[in-house]
């Protein structure tokens, strides 16, 4: 929480913590785990064929380290006062949006995203802006939690 921890203003408290869900590695792991098990059934004397496998691997490996550079730069939180959101490592993108300035939050889930307890939270503004944020652990507790801190307020 570094972005939302040294935005906070003077009695601007933390209450709910949003995470990206290990779901966003399924597909990575998916590309790298067949490469790895080829590798030893390619013979010594085909060495261009294995090289395959190894590139199978770089490029689940780089797709991988993407999404772990996603899920560590995103940032969302929702305060005493408003709803951050911050994404992106070295470029920065963030919305803050004042509790009085939130129309509604929705939630996205497919069949697999229920059943994994992950979805897309979007958050509706005021003058009609529409801010997506995917692949969110347990989205159904940030939009309670978020509802909670706006209705307390």
């Amino acid at each position: 929480m570094g972005y939302v921890q040294s935005s906070l203003t003077q009695d601007e408290r933390i209450v709910a913590v949003g995470k990206t869900h290990w779901s966003i590695y399924a597909a990575p792991v998916s590309i790298i785990i067949p490469g790895v098990a080829t590798i030893p059934f390619w013979p010594p004397s085909h060495i261009p064929w294995w090289t395959i496998s190894l590139g199978v691997v770089a490029i689940g490996a780089l797709w991988w380290l993407k999404r772990f550079i996603y899920a560590s730069s995103t940032e969302l939180a929702v305060t005493s006062r408003r709803v951050v959101a911050k994404f992106g490592l070295i470029s920065r993108h963030t919305i803050e949006l004042g509790h009085s300035k939130v129309e509604s939050f929705h939630v996205e889930q497919s069949i697999i995203g229920r059943l994994l307890n992950y979805g897309t939270i979007v958050i509706k503004g005021s003058g009609g802006t529409s801010t997506p944020i995917p692949a969110i652990a347990d989205p159904l507790r940030f939009r309670s939690a978020a509802i909670a801190a706006m209705e307390a307020r």
